[in-house]
């Protein structure tokens, strides 16, 4: 399944036999070297935060959370020597500048930034990008970009090879509807009433 980052963040983070909540998905992990989900930053209500390495999720799903069965699987950092690896590149997907890389002909053109990401549940891929445009083009539709179009990755930008391609695989991410804020019913304006006529004395 594909999920979007934005629809990870809150999920509960339960043990897969009993059942139990035992924290809360802060965010998601990327190693820009593989480009993969390497752990998910959960909170247990401790200061400290704790981490789901992705390796040990059983399953996931929106309607009940991640569930793991190693009951070790929720961490400190301290017990985790190749996430702190991963952390230590200080890599931050979310944000990151787009680019495209241009070439003889063309030169680079900036799209915007990474506003979310898609990720497949069963590789721990990082399978598309959503890029929103920037200030001169907030008014074009996000962008969509395919992990075979990334050319190059770096913590300080990400460069693709067009600024329109698109996915070549359909992708149906699963990620919950934004609920509908009611609009307030205006009220009947009525005419008022008029003063009543000055009546002379007789």
């Amino acid at each position: 399944m594909l999920y979007y980052n934005s629809g990870l963040i809150g999920l509960p983070v339960r043990e897969a036999r009993s059942g139990d909540t035992v924290a809360l998905v802060e965010g998601l992990i990327i190693d820009p070297r593989s480009f993969t989900l390497a752990a998910f930053q959960v909170n247990t209500g401790e200061r400290e935060p704790s981490y789901l390495v992705a390796d040990s999720v059983a399953e996931i799903t929106l309607r009940h959370g991640i569930f793991f069965t190693d009951t070790d699987a929720v961490s400190k950092l301290s017990e985790l020597p190749r996430l702190q690896e991963v952390l230590n590149l200080g890599f931050n997907l979310l944000k990151l500048p787009v680019r495209t890389s241009g070439d003889e002909k063309l030169t680079s053109q900036k799209l915007g930034s990474v506003a979310d990401f898609v990720v497949d549940s069963l590789s721990f891929a990082v399978f598309q990008v959503i890029v929103k445009r920037g200030i001169f083009g907030s008014f074009l539709p996000e962008l969509a970009i395919g992990r075979g179009q990334i050319i190059e990755l770096t913590n300080h930008e990400l460069i693709v090879e067009d600024a329109y391609a698109k996915s070549p695989e359909p992708i149906t991410p699963q990620k919950p509807a934004k609920p509908i804020k009611p609009q307030p019913v205006a009220k009947p304006q009525t005419a008022p009433e008029p003063a009543p006529a000055d009546t002379a004395s007789e």
